[in-house]
């Protein structure tokens, strides 16, 4: 027995004639042939789910193989509980079931990171459309309503789809924009680049270094129109914002990957909700399971994307807020009003062209009106004047004794306006409105302001805060100030009325004339309405009555640059350039203007220049002093210090810009057996004072006859 079992054949014949190794060889065959199909029916279930579920990471079967006996142990199913999510089914307690590894990410690939700004980014490429909008006036401030659109529209103010590249810098854009619009944008015209937030426009907000370059727009910008507000007036047109708070076409909508179509194809919540419920087994069944798959990392991938996409429009609109609220919080230096019209100056006169207008001293007034009213002229051109029959080249003098005197004669010209200076009101005139005057006058005074002259003066305090929509009490204006007795006469019995017996009288007796200028209601009213009644006729007469004119007047003004808009924007800055008479110069303010060109310190020519200046200072202090007079004409004319800065500059007031340099003193010597009078050079700011006088009253008749004899700019 032992021989055979140490040889193969032997004990294959050993265990072929033992039956009870037979019966034991077929117990463990039949055995493991169940453990087999056991082991392949579960690794079909794991391999459907995993066609599911992309799982990385297979099942283990919840059974295990006695190592003594090799008999299978039942296990109890893992998934049967009741609180399960998921029905498996009916299942027998024999059967085990994998246990898988639930994840977030069902993807069968890596989830994808984001870039990191550290890496290194790539070249900006590709082209983007904007619309882009240009604005007729530097003072433009708000989002255009749809019928001031409409009329850009009209103009060619307006391009749809201009073509930007995201490579470009921020001069190509502007560039490409200017030649886009052509001879709409006229050369030299600076412009700023604004956005629309609400309904107010603003400036991107940039970080220290950052410049509006094609990249940079097309990620701020988004869906909005780009804005360009000019430096000067293009045309007039008033630009007002729209009633709600936030333009129609200025939301900037949220935009989705998904098309109309794409919306209409994509499972409902319902269906998703009824696909993660079906249970695994009939999801194993159904020949569709890839489509479904598919739909669900689908989502998966979608929602993620639209958290991002959120994430960015929420980005974008707070910076938007953020720069509004900077814009219209933020507490800014206050500026003056010389501060306010250099600016202006910068940004309206163009100095490399300018117009020349020709006018009569006898006529002036007449004779500038001609001059400006021409198609040709433009009065953001820089400007020289010339006296007709007078010699000199307008370096500054004539155009200040221009502006000098036109201010000085329109207050006084009666079809234009009435009353007296500080209380000035505008004439009702059909004439003057239909021959387009009062856009000519108010086109003088704007450009008055804006090349260095003087202001208006004139005009009564509460109207100018009416015409600027200003805060006012009507109720302080004098009302004989009015001319119009007719008015005044109305205005007193009304005031006068104060029982219900004489209101009701001048009801009846006046009742008529009050409704036919504008308050139909007056027979209505009671005693206690008077005075809001009286503020009503005041505000006609000083407003209402004449809106056409002030109207027109107001357009003349804005005519250079957008002036009236940045008046109105700073009305207080701006009120004592229109109703306030300049501050007459002081002694001490002309010494602050001078400047002496001496001669050598120690030379016989500066001893002689001290003897001068005694005189000229003792001749400025007499004048203060009101010592100083002159015949004229047979009267005799007190000389005053505005005279004396007349004769040296051609303005008899300090302008509201200044000079622009010192006044000079300079010195001559006179000739033998001659006097030679004091002279002056408005354009250069210069007086020329003989050198040794010592008697400070010859100096002074010479200085008197020099400024009072002197003729226009013929100079001696």
């Amino acid at each position: 027995m032992a021989g055979q079992l140490n040889n193969p054949v032997g004990v294959v014949d050993a265990i072929l004639a033992s039956e009870e190794l037979r019966n034991g060889l077929f117990r463990a065959v039949s055995s493991s042939e169940r453990s087999v199909q056991q082991r392949r029916r579960n690794e079909t279930v794991e391999e459907e789910v995993s066609a599911v579920f992309r799982g990385n990471s297979t099942g283990t079967p919840v059974s295990t193989v006695s190592s003594v006996s090799n008999t299978p142990v039942s296990n109890t199913p893992l998934l049967t509980s009741p609180a399960n999510r998921f029905n498996f089914g009916e299942t027998s307690r024999s059967q085990s079931y994998p246990i898988f590894q639930m994840r977030r990410n069902y993807s069968s690939q890596a989830p994808k990171r984001r870039k990191t700004s550290g890496k290194k980014s790539k070249t900006v490429q590709g082209t983007f459309t904007k619309e882009i909008i240009l604005l007729p006036s530097p003072g433009d401030k708000v989002v255009v309503k749809q019928g001031v659109k409409q009329m850009l529209y009209e103009k060619g103010h307006i391009l749809n789809a201009v073509e930007i590249d995201k490579g470009w810098s921020a001069e190509d854009v502007l560039g490409h924009i200017k030649s886009c619009f052509g001879t709409k944008i006229p050369e030299g015209t600076g412009l700023d680049i604004l956005m629309g937030c609400g309904n107010k426009l603003v400036s991107p907000a940039l970080s220290s270094g950052q410049t509006l370059t094609g990249y940079m727009i097309n990620k701020i910008f988004g869906t909005k129109a780009v804005y360009l507000r000019p430096d000067v007036g293009l045309f007039n047109v008033k630009v007002e914002s729209s009633d709600d708070e936030y333009s129609d076409n200025e939301i900037p909508l949220p935009t989705s990957r998904y098309s109309e179509q794409n919306i209409s194809e994509s499972p409902n919540p319902e269906h998703i909700d009824q696909q993660l419920n079906t249970p695994i087994a009939d999801l194993s069944k159904s020949n569709g399971r890839e489509a479904v798959y598919a739909s669900y990392v689908s989502l998966l991938d979608d929602s993620d994307d639209h958290d991002m996409l959120y994430q960015q429009e929420e980005a974008y609109f707070n910076n938007a807020i953020e720069a509004s609220l900077r814009e219209s919080q933020v507490e800014r230096p206050d500026k003056s009003m010389v501060d306010l019209l250099k600016e202006h100056q910068q940004r309206c006169i163009l100095r490399d062209e300018w117009n020349q207008i020709i006018v009569c001293r006898a006529k002036l007034l007449p004779t500038a009106f001609t001059a400006i009213k021409s198609a040709n002229f433009n009065c953001c051109k820089d400007l020289k004047v010339k006296f007709s029959g007078e010699d000199g080249a307008d370096s500054g003098g004539p155009r200040r004794e221009f502006f000098r005197i036109v201010m000085r004669q329109l207050p006084a010209t009666m079809t234009l306006f009435q009353g007296r200076l500080g209380h000035t009101i505008f004439t009702h005139n059909i004439q003057a409105l239909e021959e387009n005057r009062f856009f000519l006058a108010g086109r003088l005074v704007g450009m008055s302001i804006t090349h260095g002259g003087p202001g208006l003066c004139c005009l009564d305090p509460l109207l100018f805060k009416l015409m600027c929509g200003a805060p006012c009490d009507v109720s302080l204006f004098c009302i004989n100030e009015i001319g119009d007795w007719d008015f005044v006469d109305i205005m007193e019995k009304l005031k006068s009325a104060a029982s219900e017996g004489s209101f009701k009288k001048f009801i009846s007796d006046n009742g008529d004339y009050v409704a036919n200028i504008g308050y139909p209601s007056i027979y209505t009213v009671k005693l206690k309405d008077k005075t809001r009644i009286a503020c009503s006729l005041l505000k006609y007469f000083l407003l209402y009555r004449v809106s056409a004119e002030i109207g027109q007047f107001t357009r003349g003004i804005n005519d250079v640059g957008g002036l009236w808009n940045l008046i109105k924007s700073h009305s207080g800055e701006f009120e004592s350039l229109f109703t306030e008479r300049p501050v007459s110069i002081t002694g001490e303010a002309l010494k602050s203007l001078l400047f002496i060109e001496w001669s050598e310190l120690g030379s016989n020519a500066r001893i002689k220049e001290d003897a001068t200046i005694y005189c000229w200072e003792l001749f400025v202090k007499n004048v203060e002093e009101g010592n100083v007079s002159v015949a004229v004409e047979d009267d005799m004319v007190q000389v005053e210090l505005p005279n004396l800065l007349q004769f040296m500059s051609g303005a008899d007031s300090i302008p509201p810009l200044g000079f622009g340099t010192n006044l000079t003193i300079i010195f001559y010597d006179q000739e033998e057996g001659k006097t030679r009078l004091p002279y002056t050079s408005t354009c250069a700011l210069q007086l020329a004072l003989p050198r040794g006088h010592e008697d400070e009253s010859t100096f002074s008749e010479l200085l008197t006859k020099s400024i009072f004899e002197s003729g226009g700019f013929e100079k001696p």
